[in-house]
């Protein structure tokens, strides 16, 4: 069954209910749906260093997910001196049942030739926005390096690694790309991009309903074409 919908037509600047905007900028461009601009000057969401084998991935993984949750916590506190904005999020509350499906369309662009891109998003309990799942979309043009990661968010904030796609994605193309993300009744999540499945792997560590999906650039030009969330019974 449907739970939330939207294609982000409304006139704007701002998204209507029942996303908030938490940090940063997430407004309506007409163009391209919900929009957001990261700079990434601060370097705070640096991707991971190429490794060589899925736990030397992982553990990049965690130690640069360390870093953005310290300074993310940092920024809450009033404890950060930068002018700019190091992420923005972008949050919609509801009710949703731990078996899903998320369809969401996005697209990327290029910020000052960079070629860099990081966006996560994900359902989450409470009203911090922090415990739950996070899939990472990072742009990448390496293989062996991360292009996707399926992440497990404790009540603090910290990330735990499920799975990796350590293949050459590169969506900053300007075109129109479809996420699509389930879960099942048993915990099993399968990722897959414009059709081809990308990620699978069962976790059930979070067993209750969650209360919405939540959305952060860390680095680059994304905007959210369209969403929809649907639930089991």
């Amino acid at each position: 069954r449907q739970i939330l919908f939207d294609d982000f037509s409304s006139r704007g600047p701002a998204p209507a209910a029942p996303w908030q905007v938490l940090s940063g900028e997430f407004l309506i461009d007409w163009r391209f749906g919900l929009r957001s601009v990261v700079s990434g000057n601060n370097q705070q969401a640096d991707e991971p260093t190429q490794k060589k084998g899925k736990e030397d991935l992982a553990a990049a993984l965690l130690g640069a997910f360390l870093e953005q949750a310290l300074e993310s916590d940092d920024r809450r506190e009033g404890n950060t001196s930068s002018a700019e904005p190091g992420s923005a999020a972008v949050n919609a509350g509801f009710a949703m049942p731990n078996a899903f499906a998320i369809d969401l369309q996005l697209s990327s662009r290029d910020v000052n030739g960079q070629g860099q891109g990081h966006l996560l998003f994900g359902p989450y309990q409470g009203s911090a926005s922090r415990p739950g799942y996070r899939l990472h979309y990072f742009n990448n043009t390496v293989r062996g390096e991360a292009s996707l990661s399926l992440n497990r968010v404790s009540s603090r904030g910290g990330e735990s690694v499920l799975d990796v796609y350590a293949e050459p994605l590169n969506l900053i193309d300007g075109k129109v790309h479809q996420i699509r993300w389930t879960r099942d009744t048993q915990g099993t999540m399968v990722v897959s991009l414009d059709g081809k499945t990308l990620l699978e792997v069962r976790d059930r560590s979070y067993r209750d309903a969650f209360d919405g999906l939540v959305i952060e650039n860390l680095k680059g030009d994304f905007a959210i074409r369209q969403v929809e969330v649907r639930g089991a019974p």
